[in-house]
């Protein structure tokens, strides 16, 4: 069993499906929210590592949670996940960041999100400790402020994996290009893959997730396509950070990137056929 160390945001998810369209001084009513996820465990590390743990590996997120009750949810549902729960922070806050999801009648979709602390993040000793320890490091969407000392504190024989996004305030074209330079897989979306710099490592290999489509692997400067079993569900949060996650859990087994998406892309979709049902059950 390897361990993996996460990096990124946390955030408790409040999905809901809309019967109309939200509009101004007016009510909308929600068509569906999953009693079971109200919240529900949000955060790229969340996503990623319980995959890692479903395929039977350590995974220990590095995230920052405030001191409220909040907190306390989200560091209980990480354990009960599977996940460690020793580096993740608590912040002296009042709030701990969350997000409403909100999925529309048209297919549109808004996300209000309260960040409550952001900016306010600092390494901990126990997470420091982690991230320079650590064999494999998956580098997901965080606090753009720590990104340079996360990457600094990774060991030079440290596989790392990074989740690619486009979020200018985490992924500078600086830390982009040293991402792209220092990563051995590199996870990405086709508006992300524009993140990835020239300078790539020769034997990086990099997932390019292509939404209902499918994806594509790229190994040794050669690309193979394969096509999605496509889910019919509103609310797809969390996809790629499963995919991510569960790919990297399978290549730690038996070192073929190939085998390692089919089994990430089928991790994907049974994640996403659960949401759906319920979506169809309960809505």
């Amino acid at each position: 069993m390897a361990e993996v160390v996460i990096t990124g945001y946390a955030s408790l998810d409040y999905p809901a499906l809309l019967d109309g369209t939200v509009a101004g001084d007016s009510t909308t009513q929600i068509r569906f929210r999953d009693p079971g996820a109200w919240p529900r465990l949000g955060g790229s590390p969340a996503y990623a590592g319980a995959a890692l743990a479903r395929g039977g590996h350590r995974a220990t997120p590095i995230s920052w949670v405030a001191s409220d009750q909040a907190g306390d949810t989200y560091v209980r549902m990480t354990g009960e996940a599977g996940m460690a729960t020793d580096a993740l922070a608590r912040i002296d806050a009042p709030r701990s960041p969350i997000s409403l999801m909100l999925y529309q009648a048209d297919g549109t979709s808004i996300c209000l999100y309260d960040p409550g602390f952001a900016g306010r993040e600092a390494l901990t000793p126990v997470q420091r400790q982690h991230l320079a320890e650590a064999a494999h490091v998956c580098v997901t969407v965080g606090p753009g402020h720590l990104l340079a000392e996360i990457l600094d504190l990774v060991g030079p024989d440290a596989r790392l994996y990074w989740v690619a996004k486009n979020d200018p305030t985490c992924f500078t074209p600086a830390l982009c290009a040293r991402l792209s330079a220092r990563a051995s897989v590199i996870f990405c979306n086709q508006a992300e893959r524009a993140l990835i710099t020239a300078g790539t490592r020769e034997d990086a290999i990099v997932i390019e997730t292509m939404g209902r489509r499918g994806y594509q692997v790229g190994v040794d400067g050669q690309s193979r396509f394969v096509a999605a079993d496509p889910v019919s569900v509103s609310d797809p949060t969390g996809a790629g950070d499963t995919f991510a996650g569960a790919f990297i859990g399978a290549y730690l087994k038996d070192g073929d990137p190939h085998a390692a998406a089919q089994v990430a892309a089928e991790a994907t979709r049974q994640m996403l056929e659960v949401r759906g049902r319920a979506e169809r059950s309960l809505s």
